[in-house]
């Protein structure tokens, strides 16, 4: 019977070398692999093994998708200023306002006031409110600035009231308007009189509650004081009894009532000067007899010389005038040519009005003809 592979594979293990040679038998040379047997029937499953060591980390995943919004955050600190913007359109012009011409307390029983616009309507009265405690000043206080109508370095005494306080701080005084006019007045000449009529004009009242008194002057010389008390504009005169025959200044001095019942005074002044006259004109003789530069045109005025026009025919040029005034220094026609050397001077006395007075009289050496010649005397 033939021996399977398993049977010889046994019988070789059972028979071991030593148990061969004991035997007696002879080793035989190793024969050739034989043929590799069928697979065998599949094992049992071994136990798990010990689990390996961490593999190498992978790549990177794709990026997940958005999550839901947060929660807001609080609010940021305030960023810096922005560049300011462009400038808008020029608005409409407003309506124009009214002008306050005046402001008055009309009862000085009431803390009241009274504003009088430029079209000369009028407010309502105006209350000054009353305030509790002492109604008047209780000692003397000196602003140190200009606080209202009150201007600094103002004393309010004591015992001033609330509501002259009140008028002091919110009315600025305006004065009257006054004119003063003589009946005569500028140049005039000597030995002639005039009886001169004064006059004083008051057309605007201002802040002022009356025009109380106006005096009249002379000179330095007070001629009378009219009591006036008037609370609205008007005319007053004073007719001089003597004539003015000499350079006179004539004066009024008008006192009137503040708003706030404090007395206040303007001086108005005018006055009528008297010259003799100045003769120019053209005569026949280098030496005019007094009744010829007297028959002349004759002007008055302070000053010895002025610009005049003559029309000569064969005739010499004569310009006369008081010595008070001076001596002349220049003479010119009306292109500046001199003709100083030209004119011959002499000193005479020409009775003025009973008056002797002494004269320069300056006549043409040469005669001449011209027509609308000026010549300026200085």
């Amino acid at each position: 019977m033939a021996l399977t592979a398993k049977k010889a594979l046994a019988v070789s293990k059972k028979y071991t070398k030593d148990t061969i040679i004991g035997q007696g038998a002879i080793k035989g040379d190793k024969g050739d692999p034989g043929p590799q047997g069928p697979k065998g029937d599949k094992g049992d499953k071994g136990d798990k093994g010990d689990t390996g060591a961490d593999g190498a980390k992978g790549d990177t995943g794709a990026t997940g998708a958005q999550g839901p919004k947060g929660d807001k955050g609080d609010t940021g600190s305030q960023g810096p200023k922005g560049d300011n913007g462009a400038k808008g359109d020029k608005g409409d012009k407003g309506d124009k306002g009214k002008g306050i011409k005046s402001i008055g307390a009309p009862d000085p029983d009431k803390a009241e006031i009274v504003i009088t616009y430029d079209d000369d309507t009028t407010s309502d009265p105006i209350e000054i409110p009353t305030v509790e405690g002492n109604t008047t000043l209780e000692a003397d206080v000196t602003s140190n600035t200009t606080v209202g109508a009150i201007a600094s370095g103002t004393t309010l005494l004591e015992g001033t009231t609330f509501t002259q306080f009140a008028q002091k701080l919110l009315i600025s005084e305006i004065a009257p308007t006054i004119a003063f006019s003589i009946s005569k007045s500028g140049n005039a000449i000597y030995g002639d009189s005039y009886t001169e009529t004064l006059t004083v004009n008051v057309s605007n009242m201002g802040t002022a509650k009356k025009i109380s008194t106006i005096a009249w002057y002379e000179d330095d010389t007070l001629l009378q004081t009219d009591t006036i008390d008037s609370t609205t504009t008007g005319s007053w005169t004073y007719a001089m009894e003597t004539a003015t025959e000499d350079t006179t200044t004539f004066k009024a001095i008008v006192t009137y009532k503040k708003s706030n019942d404090v007395d206040a005074t303007t001086t108005k002044t005018s006055t009528i000067s008297f010259y003799y006259k100045k003769f120019y004109g053209v005569v026949t003789s280098l030496t005019p007899s007094e009744a010829d530069v007297e028959a002349l045109t004759g002007v008055v005025g302070n000053a010895k010389g002025g610009t005049y026009t003559f029309t000569a025919v064969n005739q010499r040029i004569v310009y006369a005038y008081p010595v008070s005034l001076g001596a002349l220094t220049t003479i010119k026609d009306g292109n500046g040519f001199s003709l100083f050397n030209s004119f011959t001077r002499t000193t005479e006395t020409y009775t003025q009005n009973g008056t002797s007075v002494s004269y320069y009289r300056y006549v043409l050496t040469d005669p001449t003809t011209v027509s609308g010649y000026s010549i300026q005397f200085a």
